[in-house]
């Protein structure tokens, strides 16, 4: 029987009873009926607070973390935003870089071509700045080659050949040998010009029917033949300061018809090298290292010092001793107190073998 229908029945004895204890017990059980209705909803309303209160809380926490996570949402769709519009621009630039070599690229073959390229002092620049671009750096390279060439302003060509020069490994060195050699050989063209230069000006009557000014042209071609001098000597200082860079092991550097002049070649390490056809032509090679070479065929050592080497090779020291002896009276540009004593100690040693 639930409270309702006990709360009835007492209500019912209540009315019918006559007996003042049983109307006072009625009473009694029908105050603590009221009193248990009371409780139970003062309870179901507490539950609907707490109801109330656990919905608010749960809202609350839904807004909480929505507040904490829309700042980091939005950041998140920035920052993609930011990256996209980056990669964009990214894009463009590369374009745009890539538009302006091909641009600078056009430009320096033209100049390349042009008639002013032995003393334009911007071929240089571009050349040096496509030196640093993978794409462009194999044919700078190739075009600085043949540049080389046509400079007659000492000035861009050690310019140029210092950035060049840095490029060179042991893959690439007999570009640079060449291109001493090459210069060798322009420089004797221009020694037979000048000499040609010189017959044409004493015959009087050719010199009127051609119309040239030999005395002129003499000076030209004779500062073109020095220009040729001073670009050999810093190509003979290059090619040093590579084989001193690359041939730290005694790698066998193909050294044939290399041509050094005028520079210093000190405590450089030729060992193992091959020499033939190579000239050392005036150049100092105090404390280098000859040792372990066997190819010397038609070296050519004419005003160098080789006794004051620190190695020499035994094929290369009996090819020396016969070929290019010690001479009291002639003048080498790099000259030593003790030079008489360091040949005279080599010349034993040939004599005793």
């Amino acid at each position: 029987m639930d409270l309702n229908q006990t709360k009835q029945k007492l209500q019912e004895q209540l009315v019918s009873s006559q007996d003042v204890d049983g109307i006072t017990k009625n009473l009694s059980a029908l105050k603590l009926i009221e009193e248990i209705e009371k409780t139970a909803s003062d309870k179901d309303k507490v539950q609907s607070d707490i109801d109330n209160l656990n919905y608010q809380k749960k809202n609350d926490w839904k807004k909480f973390y929505f507040g904490m996570l829309a700042p980091f949402i939005t950041s998140i769709g920035l920052i993609i935003t930011l990256v996209i519009t980056i990669s964009q621009n990214k894009t463009n630039f590369e374009f745009q870089k890539e538009t302006q070599d091909y641009d600078r690229w056009k430009t320096l073959l033209d100049k390349i071509n042009s008639s002013l390229v032995a003393s334009d002092p911007s071929i240089p620049i571009l050349l040096k700045s496509f030196y640093k671009i993978d794409k462009y750096k194999d044919n700078a390279m190739v075009i600085s080659e043949s540049y080389f060439l046509k400079i007659q302003d000492p000035d861009l060509f050690r310019s140029l050949m210092q950035d060049y020069a840095s490029l060179i490994d042991r893959h690439n060195y007999k570009n640079l040998v060449a291109l001493t050699r090459a210069i060798v050989n322009q420089y004797q063209k221009s020694k037979l010009q000048v000499e040609d230069d010189k017959q044409h000006l004493t015959g009087r009557d050719s010199n009127r029917a051609s119309g040239i000014d030999y005395r002129e042209k003499i000076g030209v071609d004779s500062t073109i033949k020095n220009a040729l001098i001073d670009n050999l000597i810093v190509a003979s200082s290059s090619l040093r300061d590579v084989i001193a860079r690359i041939n730290i092991n005694g790698l066998k550097l193909d050294l044939s018809n290399a041509y050094f002049l005028q520079c210093s070649l000190d405590s450089v390490n030729f060992q193992n090298a091959i020499l033939r056809g190579a000239q050392f032509d005036e150049v100092s090679v105090k404390n280098a290292d000859f040792s372990n070479i066997d190819n010397v065929g038609n070296s050519y050592w004419d005003g160098t010092g080789w006794w004051q080497a620190q190695k020499i090779s035994p094929k290369l020291l009996y090819y020396l001793v016969k070929n290019y002896q010690y001479r009291p009276n002639f003048h080498y540009l790099y000259t030593q107190k003790n030079d008489q004593q360091l040949y005279n100690q080599w010349l034993k040693q040939v004599q005793k073998e």
